[in-house]
């Protein structure tokens, strides 16, 4: 089902929610509720549990929040509409809130045979969501996932999707990274709050999503904006979807189900982000019930799609140079080079004794030149005369 008006209001009847879960998505506008009755039945017919995931599918307009009014011991003063003055529950898909940048996600028990009421809004407008953005990028939107009774839903295998996907990169191989993640668990108890389960789903296919420096970098140079301008959102399902639209025929995105992958053909020593999404859908929630000895409902199952949580690596710089290896086997070139090494050094040898002779030689000639000056003798013959001088 799709609210089509962001001021209209829709109502979810117990037949379209009991033990099933109901994705809604629509426009979020600031200042204006997107409104939701639903009425809840437990097993017993007096008490419910529900469980509620909401995704901002952008930040254009700002981070998208719910507010939650039940008759059932309420503090509203206007149950059926509630608002960011008038609540009993909130959730809320600012960075900071219970879900993780752009996702939220509560728990609801013990409703007793009443509606609940649901107001979706922003709170906090950002001030560059004008007619401009809205003709560049579209309008801002978000999901809600609405799971009640002993409704089959995934979920992710960590809090908040941190952890449950793993990059590692080595510098053997520094144009590839290898990526590795947890499938995806599967419940069907709405108030189960928990992750310390083994009931994981089967048949999943895995989206990955990968872009270069950033998801938002990336955007921004193929629109040729400012990073930020686009409001991507890539921690969200909805969020990686739009921007694999907005990067068009430049979007890097494989699929798997394997709950592993190999990222080949990158850049060296460059930055990255990258996330997956995992997606059940009828067939997958049909054979995830089946291993693991759940019931479902006959009629169709939405398909469910639960993002991780999205990671940054940056691949291997390149390799140094080692310490150059000699090779005791002489190839052409070294064959040549050797036997003039070996010239070069008897020449050098030879001209070194040379000069040491010639130096011998004429220190005998001067020696004995002085003997015979002393004596009175003539020089012999061929012999070199050295002067004397007295006083």
């Amino acid at each position: 089902m799709t609210l089509m008006s962001s001021s209209a209001t829709r109502l979810l009847d117990y037949n379209t929610l009991s033990d099933k879960l109901t994705v809604l998505s629509t426009e979020v506008v600031p200042a204006a509720y997107s409104r939701y009755f639903m009425y809840l039945l437990g097993d017993d017919l007096t008490t419910a549990a529900a469980f509620l995931r909401m995704e901002s599918c952008d930040t254009l307009a700002g981070y998208a929040a719910g507010f939650l009014c039940s008759p059932t011991n309420s503090s509203c003063r206007v149950p059926r509409a509630p608002s960011a003055t008038d609540y009993d529950m909130s959730m809320s898909t600012a960075p900071d809130a219970a879900g993780g940048d752009g996702r939220s996600r509560l728990y609801v028990s013990g409703v007793t045979a009443n509606p609940l009421y649901v107001g979706v809004t922003i709170p906090t407008a950002n001030p560059n969501y004008t007619a401009a953005t809205v003709a560049r990028f579209g309008v801002s939107t978000y999901e809600l996932h609405v799971a009640t009774g002993r409704a089959l839903y995934v979920k992710q295998p960590t809090l908040d999707g941190v952890g449950a996907l793993r990059v590692s990169v080595n510098a053997a191989e520094n144009t590839v990274a290898n990526l590795q993640w947890t499938p995806p668990l599967a419940l069907t108890d709405a108030t189960a709050v928990g992750y310390n389960y083994t009931t994981f789903a089967t048949g999943v296919t895995y989206h990955i999503y990968v872009a270069r420096d950033s998801f938002a970098a990336a955007v921004a140079a193929v629109t040729n904006t400012s990073v930020g301008a686009a409001g991507v959102m890539p921690n969200t399902a909805c969020g990686l979807e739009r921007w694999a639209r907005l990067m068009g025929a430049n979007v890097t995105h494989y699929t798997t189900q394997a709950t592993n992958f190999k990222l080949t053909g990158l850049t060296v020593a460059q930055p990255y982000e990258v996330n997956i999404v995992a997606e059940c859908n009828d067939v997958c929630l049909r054979a995830t019930a089946a291993a693991n000895g759940f019931a479902v409902q006959d009629a169709a199952l939405s398909t469910q799609r639960v993002p991780y949580a999205s990671t940054s690596f940056k691949t291997s710089p390149p390799r140094e140079i080692g310490p150059v290896i000699v090779d005791d086997a002489p190839n052409k070139v070294t064959g040549v080079l050797a036997p003039m090494g070996v010239v070069i050094t008897v020449l050098l040898i030879a001209f070194v004794g040379y000069i040491v002779y010639r130096n011998n030689q004429a220190e005998k000639a001067r020696a004995a030149a002085t003997a015979r000056a002393v004596a009175g003798s003539p020089p012999a013959a061929g012999a070199v005369s050295v002067p004397m001088f007295a006083g």
